[in-house]
């Protein structure tokens, strides 16, 4: 999460870009968190081949712009449930 929100304030930042416009450029994340507890026995093995985490991590980017764009979303794999929202980030 800390990258997401450092990358959208850099992309805050930015001038406009066209001198004579307000046109600014946006930045949509979408990311996969696992916050299974350490220590635990999860297995990370066990949450499917990585195109479940990308599917995942596709809907998180989904969310991100249906939103409005300018964020990020995060869907949390723990327990290895998948696609289960978790978090959103707007700056």
């Amino acid at each position: 999460m800390i990258v997401a929100a450092r990358a959208l304030r850099a992309v805050d930042d930015l001038p406009p870009l066209f001198a004579a416009s307000d046109l600014r450029l946006t930045l949509s994340v979408g990311a996969v968190t696992n916050t299974a507890a350490a220590g635990t026995s999860h297995d990370p093995s066990a949450c499917g081949v990585p195109g479940d985490l990308i599917a995942a991590a596709e809907q998180a980017i989904r969310r991100a712009r249906s939103g409005g764009g300018h964020r990020a979303e995060f869907v949390d794999v723990a327990a290895c449930g998948l696609a289960k929202p978790a978090h959103e980030l707007r700056i």
